[in-house]
């Protein structure tokens, strides 16, 4: 049995990592969001985010509105301070409340099918990769039953564009440009009239390149970065991108950034 489970008060800070996913459906900065999603997305193993949550239940630590979710072949839900979650059953749009609250204990739910990132708010920017991102609402779309978890896609809404990048499946639209790296946000050259890529690569620098629109199609230019951006034709040539100079990107090249390859399509 289908069913639809939304999280959407307002706009938010999302941040996924491997199977875990962080959402504060709230407006705290960008600064508190990210000290309190971090510790829950540097454990390697998903029942050592769970336990870091409880502690900080039990610990009575002050803590903004927060549902954690791991996407494991079963859905699990903890909730600090939310009252619960809506679960739609996509066959007969029946609705269920699933209380949540504060509590120390795992709830859950289903097979994850797919994961959709809403960004219709006006304040809503960003792109989930892996990093944080501004997102008005969750929604996991699921079934009931155990066993191997489904694909899982992401839509966030992103602008048209003749040519756009892919990663893992995901297709990532130029818009008016692209910011890739760790950490933007924090950096002092960071445009915030262009879209944040953010890239979990620790050999990705804080801000590491841009990709911009141009008269011709787009182009990769290198901010300093530590490692260095490439690009890679479909000839099989490796071009260096300077800081001083970008470089035109055709359907087909490839883009490196530390260890993350981008596809131009």
């Amino acid at each position: 049995m289908d069913v639809l489970v939304e999280m959407t008060a307002g706009t938010g800070w999302l941040a996924r990592e491997n199977d875990r996913i962080v959402f504060l459906p709230n407006a705290e900065s960008i600064d508190i969001a990210h000290d309190v999603i971090e510790p829950l997305l540097i454990p390697r193993d998903i029942d050592e985010s769970f336990a870091t949550f409880r502690e900080w239940i039990h610990s009575g630590r002050p803590l903004p509105a927060m549902l954690l979710v791991s996407l494991e072949s079963s859905v699990r839900l903890m909730s600090h301070d939310l009252a619960g979650l809506d679960v739609t059953e996509a066959a007969n749009d029946a609705t269920h409340r699933l209380d949540l609250g504060t509590t120390s204990e795992t709830v859950t739910v289903g097979m994850i099918s797919s994961l959709v990132v809403n960004d219709d708010a006006e304040d809503a920017s960003g792109m989930l990769v892996e990093g944080v991102v501004r997102a008005s609402g969750l929604r996991l779309h699921m079934h009931r039953g155990w066993g191997t978890a489904g694909p899982r896609d992401t839509d966030i809404g992103l602008p048209n564009s003749e040519l756009h990048l892919e990663l893992d499946g995901q297709s990532i639209m130029i818009g008016n440009g692209l910011v890739i790296g760790r950490w933007p946000y924090s950096h002092p050259d960071f445009d915030e009239t262009l879209e944040p890529l953010i890239l979990g690569d620790p050999a990705v620098s804080r801000l590491h390149a841009l990709v911009l629109p141009t008269e011709q199609g787009i182009a990769l230019a290198d901010r300093g970065s530590h490692n260095g951006s490439w690009v890679i034709r479909a000839s099989g040539e490796s071009v260096r991108v300077t800081a001083d100079a970008a470089e035109a990107l055709s359907a087909g090249d490839q883009i490196r950034v530390g260890d993350t390859i981008l596809q131009v399509q």
